[in-house]
């Protein structure tokens, strides 16, 4: 690993920890914004510290670099030894889950045979599935994912709708390359959007890839 590369995780894991003091018990006793025009502190700060974090990554700025440099990374690149390991490695995920708003957004829920999931749980280079595993999921009953369905981008709309239709989770792989096809330059900047690749995507990925290391 070059010094460049060890120098941006290093930034990189420094903001998360910046995050752990965010989501510390100083804001556990927010509630969710039953109004989907306000959204909870939650949410706003998972969202603003994904944007700082691929800033730091990636060396992007605008909206659409931002979201769409990590659908690209989701989409092709090799989680294993991946800077999303080494964070998912620290103690963001359990201080995520601490905060009263957690179960508001994710469920945990057994595994079903028909859902895809890519699951890291080596550094050799190799993808194992635990058919009795149990995954984080962003709930689809939830106030925030109802929100998700005010976005004025129809394509958008109906993936939101084809997830509710599976009952939740499949494989954030895939749904990272179908928003690379079906989002254009403007849709990157929708705020309901933003929060799906940010928390459906990122941190319900990292939550799931965290579990590997317990």
């Amino acid at each position: 690993m070059n010094n460049r590369i060890r120098n941006k995780i290093y930034r990189l894991l420094g903001g998360f920890f910046s995050l752990l003091v965010l989501i510390s018990p100083s804001l556990l006793s927010q509630e969710i914004d039953r109004n989907c025009e306000s959204n909870s502190e939650l949410i706003d700060i998972l969202r603003n510290s994904f944007e700082d974090q691929m800033k730091q990554v990636y060396d992007v700025s605008n909206d659409e670099e931002i979201y769409s440099s990590f659908l690209n990374f989701l989409s092709f690149d090799p989680l294993v030894n991946s800077w999303f390991v080494d964070i998912s490695k620290t103690d963001v995920p359990d201080s995520l889950k601490r905060h009263n708003d957690f179960q508001k957004i994710w469920t945990k829920d057994q595994k079903e045979s028909d859902i895809i999931l890519e699951e890291v749980i080596s550094n050799d280079g190799y993808e194992e599935e635990n058919e009795d595993s149990e995954i984080w999921d962003v709930d689809t009953e939830s106030n925030y994912f109802t929100c998700l369905k005010e976005s004025d981008s129809k394509k958008f709309q109906e993936l939101i709708e084809s997830i509710e239709d599976v009952g939740g989770f499949m494989s954030p792989r895939i749904h990272a390359d179908l928003l690379l096809r079906i989002l254009n330059e403007e849709d990157y900047t929708k705020e309901e959007i933003q929060n799906f690749i940010a928390i459906n995507l990122y941190f319900t990925t990292l939550l799931n890839l965290s579990q590997n290391w317990e």
